[in-house]
């Protein structure tokens, strides 16, 4: 019975491993918010090309342009998020690998 269905139903395995290995590595460097716009905008990017050409046995949902549109300004949010951590003040920032105990900064 395992073997039953669709090929691609065993890369939900597959998949998970590699987002939750992303997860540890890549949200602590990007901070959660930009991690979590990123995983967003790469689900509407598979969801909108599965939709496209009708993979996985998914009703045709052709990409018009509001679709897109609405692609690309999750994307610009990301490229936005990502841009107001790189000019943050690097002083508004907590530091908690600090070796010094008892002291804050």
């Amino acid at each position: 019975m395992a073997f039953e269905g669709p090929w691609w139903i065993w890369i939900g395995g597959a998949v998970g491993v590699i987002y939750i290995t992303a997860a540890l590595l890549l949200a602590p460097k990007l901070g959660a918010a930009s991690f979590i716009v990123a995983v967003i905008a790469g689900q509407m990017a598979a969801s909108t090309a599965i939709d496209h050409f009708a993979l996985m046995s998914f009703a045709h949902w052709p990409i018009t342009t509001v679709r897109f549109a609405g692609l690309v300004l999750i994307i610009a949010g990301l490229v936005v998020t990502q841009w107001s951590n790189s000019i943050a003040r690097p002083s508004a920032q907590l530091d908690l690998n600090s070796t010094e105990k008892g002291n804050g900064k």
